[in-house]
C-alpha cells in the first residue's frame, strides 16, 4: 500500500512531516485495506470480477429467496389484506410523513429509490392482474358439448 502523506511549509516549500503506511495505526490500515478491497482497487481486475460475481450471486439469492417464500406463502392465490388495513388505521398524517421520509431516502440514496419504485410498480402490476383475473368468470362448458 502506498498511502504516504506529507506536510509542506507553504513559506519555505520544505517537507516538515511525512507519514508513511507504517505510521498508520493497525485499525486504520485494516480500514484502508477493507475499502480498497470493497471498491475493487486492491487486486485489480481479478478483484473486480470477484466482486461482480458476488453481486450477481446476491441478486440471485434474493430472487430465489422471494420465490421460495412466495411458493410457501399463506397469501398464495389471494391478496393479503393486512397492509391496506394497517395503512387505513394509521391515518393520513402518518401515511404522508412516512411517504415523505421514504421519498427523501430515495432521493438521498438513488439506487435504493429506483429499486423501490420498480418494486412498487411490479407489485401494482401483479395485484392489478390478480384483481382482473378474480373478476373475469372462467367460461364453463355445458355437458355433452365437448368436441363440438
Amino acid at each position: 500500500m502506498h498511502r504516504d502523506a506529507v506536510a509542506v511549509d507553504p513559506y519555505r516549500g520544505e517537507v516538515v512531516e511525512r507519514i508513511t503506511w507504517d505510521d498508520y495505526p493497525w485499525p486504520a490500515q485494516m480500514r484502508e485495506l477493507g475499502v480498497e478491497l470493497h471498491t475493487g482497487t486492491l487486486f485489480g481486475l481479478a478483484n473486480q470480477i470477484l466482486l461482480a460475481l458476488f453481486a450477481v450471486a446476491t441478486v440471485v439469492l434474493i430472487v430465489i429467496g422471494y420465490r421460495m417464500w412466495w411458493k410457501r406463502s399463506p397469501y398464495r392465490g389471494q391478496l393479503p389484506s393486512a397492509p391496506p388495513r394497517a395503512l387505513r388505521q394509521a391515518g393520513a398524517p402518518v401515511v404522508v410523513v412516512v411517504g415523505l421520509l421514504v421519498a427523501g431516502i430515495g432521493i438521498l440514496l438513488p439506487v435504493l429509490g429506483v429499486s423501490l419504485v420498480l418494486f412498487l410498480v411490479a407489485d401494482a402490476v401483479v395485484n392489478a392482474v390478480r384483481r382482473r383475473r378474480a373478476r373475469v368468470p372462467v367460461p364453463t362448458q355445458r355437458p355433452g358439448s365437448a368436441g363440438h
